[in-house]
């Protein structure tokens, strides 16, 4: 089954599922504009014919294709968002191109892709079902591909469990670079987590407006739950997963047990667990100037929390039985692929319990004297 893009709320960036690029989430596709930070050489390399057109085909399966001129930079160069996420920036890039015909902004399904050979002329066109015709002429096809940390992402988009609400997200950002780049852009500690994407339970605490019921469920997702309810010590969870072996339409029970106060063990273990996967890949690098503004903005935020008798360090901070975890969106690195007025901010967890908090986000988990929200302004709370 194919499924139309969809657009989520802007800052969504990509979040696409599905087993050889069968479904799109994505928000691939940008507005024109921004500024231009050149690539280090080690992150470009040159794209093959095939990898171009495959990935083209697949774009315009998707409905997600579309074709920008970066106003930064060379303004004579194409680019082709591939997948743009929270921990994946893949892209090509047309050198010197020339675009000769209807220049639409949309490619339907139907559209056709012929890849003329470098030794004819480099040219790729594009052939829409109305019969119009689009050529591009390059001089040279190159692919750009860099991972980037991804576990201080936060995107609240529904209410009610937030802290499982980000991991989904966040699993599930791990589970699209490994489904649509292949295990390479994944070390082993990712890999290790991906089958949660495959355990119904987790992945009912969906961050988007939709259930993510597309998925399949696997015993590989069972036993990776298994696993980490060992290493967490939950024996009850582990006694329901054995029943739910047996008796798969347990599911939306095993998914409240994830939300109750039990649970926080084994949600501190899958924590721990991905921002040790994450912390290996670069930060997104955008510049002196923006580094500097956003350094300046996690002080900032640091600075205010002291003044109100908070303890810790960013992003985690506790004041008796209050915690405060900040949580952010990251804008793409060449931002003539990102929404205009989609930049870094950030967001806060905040959750109170009756005793101190000893694990992340405890007071978004059910119970009496649990009191959590998130709050897109640190001031409302203080």
């Amino acid at each position: 089954m194919v499924k139309q893009k969809q657009l989520l709320q802007p800052g969504a960036v990509a979040f696409c599922f599905g087993k050889n690029r069968n479904l799109c989430y994505t928000i691939h596709l940008m507005k024109y504009g921004g500024v231009w930070r050149e690539e280090t050489e080690m992150n470009q390399s040159k794209g093959t014919g095939k990898q171009l057109e495959s990935g083209i085909r697949e774009l315009i399966d998707c409905g997600a294709l579309e074709l920008l001129r970066c106003l930064e930079g060379n303004p004579n160069d194409m680019y082709i968002p591939y997948m743009m996420n929270d921990a994946l920036e893949d892209y090509f890039i047309l050198t010197e191109c020339t675009a000769v015909g209807e220049l639409k902004t949309e490619f339907p399904r139907g559209t056709t892709v012929e890849l003329v050979p470098e030794h004819q002329g480099n040219s790729l066109i594009l052939h829409r079902p109305d019969g119009t015709l689009l050529t591009l002429q390059y001089q040279q096809a190159q692919e750009v591909q860099q991972l980037y940390q991804y576990h201080t992402i936060g995107h609240f988009w529904r209410d009610g469990q937030e802290q499982w609400r980000q991991l989904v997200y966040i699993i599930g950002t791990i589970y699209d670079k490994w489904n649509y780049i292949g295990a390479e852009s994944c070390n082993m500690a990712e890999q290790e987590l991906l089958p949660l994407m495959t355990f119904a339970p987790f992945r009912y605490w969906s961050p988007i407006h939709e259930e993510l019921d597309f998925y399949p469920d696997s015993e590989a997702g069972l036993d990776c739950m298994e696993l980490l309810a060992k290493q967490a010590g939950d024996t009850v969870y582990l006694s329901l997963l054995r029943q739910y072996r047996q008796h798969p339409d347990m599911t939306e029970q095993l998914a409240w047990e994830l939300a109750k106060p039990e649970r926080r063990a084994l949600y501190q273990v899958i924590w721990e667990k991905l921002s040790r996967a994450a912390s290996g890949y670069p930060v997104r690098d955008y510049g002196m100037v923006l580094n500097t503004r956003i350094a300046s903005q996690r002080r900032q935020v640091t600075e205010m929390l002291y003044q109100h008798g908070f303890e810790g360090r960013y992003p985690c901070f506790r004041k008796n039985t209050m915690q405060v975890v900040a949580a952010e969106e990251h804008p793409f690195t060449v931002f003539g692929l990102e929404y205009a007025d989609f930049t870094f901010r950030i967001q806060f967890m905040v959750s109170h319990t009756k005793e101190p908090q000893l694990v992340w986000n405890a007071g978004f988990f059910e119970g009496t004297g649990r009191i959590a929200h998130s709050l897109s302004e640190l001031e409302t709370m203080l």
